[in-house]
């Protein structure tokens, strides 16, 4: 293999290897600024979109071991790796929805298959943010009812300490009208 496809394959090698999932897509139809808008909105999450040769991505999958990204590959596609799994999947389901040239395939999570539907849940998933929220809110709930009822017994033995104070002042006062 000459040195700028082993350079090529390299890449896509180490594409393969940073990122925890790898998503597969067809482009037929989709034009340049098709590319450029998806690649636009992909840019905050750090993440990736490139169309590789079959050949340069079989041979990358096979060398780092993640050759079952294969079974997704008809025709002309791109990869799409990097970032947050959930977002990027998101980003993507919105996309291929506004533009039908993005035919979504598949493709490997953690090294398991993912099939088109399978990123379709992905994408269902809320983000890492709310989630740790949503779990910092369960976390909290019971803390909070504990302390409410705490100081409610609080607040009624204040209420019987102020009854009795009130009583004793009562008593108090009607001896003191006796005594007259």
């Amino acid at each position: 293999m000459r040195l700028e496809k082993q350079s090529i394959v390299k890449e896509i090698r180490g594409q393969l290897e940073q990122s925890s999932y790898v998503f597969v897509a067809g482009y037929r139809g989709l034009k340049v600024s098709g590319f450029a808008e998806l690649r636009k909105r992909l840019a905050p999450e750090k993440t990736r979109v490139q169309v590789v040769r079959n050949a340069f991505l079989r041979i990358a999958a096979d060398q780092c071991g993640k050759g079952g990204v294969m079974s997704f590959v008809d025709g002309p596609v791109a990869i799409v790796t990097g970032g947050d799994v959930t977002r990027v999947a998101k980003v993507i389901r919105n996309y291929a929805k506004e533009n039908v040239a993005l035919k979504v395939r598949g493709g490997l999570f953690e090294n398991a298959p993912l099939s088109a539907e399978g990123i379709q849940e992905l994408a269902d998933i809320p983000s890492r943010e709310v989630l740790y929220s949503q779990l910092v809110g369960t976390l909290v709930a019971p803390m909070q009812q504990l302390v409410g009822v705490l100081s409610q017994k609080l607040l009624s033995i204040v209420y019987v300490l102020k009854a009795i104070e009130e009583k004793k002042q009562g008593e108090a006062g009607s001896q003191g009208e006796q005594a007259k």
